[in-house]
């Protein structure tokens, strides 16, 4: 994943590519589970920085099992 993808394509890699859940996303976050699932369908964005860089270094380490 580059830094131009979006939460949304992070997400949905996750989910395919790694089997995670919005509950394993949301746990790793600290957030709730809805709202990992409002970004993944789009309704929503992550407001702060440090969530969406988080989201970014969970996937390279997602990555880096493989």
């Amino acid at each position: 994943m580059d830094n131009n993808s979006s939460v949304q394509e992070i997400i949905a890699e996750m989910k395919t590519n790694h089997g995670v859940t919005d509950e394993d996303i949301a746990s790793r976050l600290g957030i709730t589970s809805m709202t990992v699932w409002r970004w993944g369908n789009g309704k929503s964005k992550p407001r702060s920085r440090i969530i969406i860089r988080a989201l970014f270094d969970y996937m390279d380490q997602l990555n880096h099992k493989k």
